[in-house]
This record gives C-alpha cells, sequence and structure tokens, in this order.
C-alpha cells in the first residue's frame, strides 16, 4: 500500500513536470490577425509570424520577446499562424522569396495573397505613399536569432 501510493505520487509529479514543459509561450505586446496585417498605423513596421507547438518558434521566443519589449528601430507586431490561416501555405519551389523560394512576400499589397511558407518567419510591411506592400526578410531558427540578435545589439549601442 505505502508503495502503491509513493509509485502514484511519483506518476503525479512526472505527469506535473511534462505539462509545465509542454506550454505554450504566448506574447503578450503588439498580438494581431492575419486580417490587419497590412492596417497598422505605423508607415514601416516588421511581422513576425509563429505557430502553436513549433520547436523553432520556441527556440526564438526569448530573443523575439526582448525585442518586442525594448524596440525602438521599428515595431514589431505578431501574428499566430493556425492550421486554417490563409496566409499558411507556400508557393510553387522557387517561384517566391526565402528557402527554396517559397515565400511570396515581396510587393504583395492584400494579406490573402501572402505566402507564409513556414515558422518563424519575419516580414516588413511598409506604405509606399499609396499603398502597403510586404517584403520578406527572413526565416527559421537561426536566421531569426540572427537578426533579432543584430537589431538588439544595435538598439543597444
Amino acid at each position: 500500500y505505502y508503495l502503491k501510493n509513493k509509485l502514484l505520487l511519483l506518476l503525479i509529479i512526472l505527469f506535473s513536470i511534462v505539462l509545465v514543459g509542454c506550454e505554450n509561450k504566448e506574447y503578450t505586446s503588439n498580438v494581431i490577425t492575419e486580417e490587419n496585417i497590412m492596417k497598422q498605423e505605423e508607415k514601416e513596421y516588421y511581422v513576425y509570424f509563429y505557430k502553436d507547438n513549433c520547436k523553432y518558434c520556441e527556440d526564438v521566443f526569448d530573443i523575439v520577446n526582448e525585442y518586442l519589449n525594448n524596440q525602438t528601430e521599428l515595431k514589431l507586431y505578431v501574428c499566430k499562424i493556425g492550421p486554417d490561416s490563409v496566409i499558411n501555405k507556400a508557393a510553387e519551389k522557387g517561384q517566391g522569396q526565402g528557402p527554396n523560394g517559397k515565400y511570396y512576400v515581396d510587393y504583395v499589397i492584400d494579406y490573402k495573397e501572402l505566402y507564409i511558407a513556414g515558422a518563424p518567419s519575419l516580414i516588413r510591411v511598409r506604405f509606399n505613399g499609396a499603398i502597403y506592400e510586404c517584403f520578406f526578410v527572413t526565416s527559421g531558427r537561426k536566421n531569426i536569432i540572427q537578426y533579432f540578435t543584430d537589431l538588439n545589439n544595435k538598439e543597444e549601442k
């Protein structure tokens, strides 16, 4: 009976640790929906895309959040891509920007025409005097970390 209780307690503790470890980190500021990607008030800004249960997105959370909390260059907005997202698609290989040309972002003026082929990803949105248009910046864990490391170091100077 004592061993059974001890085993049950051990299982509860292990299960609790697993649940805590699987917790998705959530952004709390500058969160937008895909419909609002091109509707922000600034004339130029970044939009960072992430997904739930994305290991690479979790890996870059802290550095992206650091920029969110200290941004002075361009404002950063974050947008979660869900499974039913209209922008969660890939261009034909070599037809767009980014790795393997699968992102279709440059000069897009309607969010529904964006092809965000994966996460984590970063684009820049700019108002050209008449319309908002998008530009691919970077994607992937390593590239996102390097880009935000450079931005965060630049802002510290």
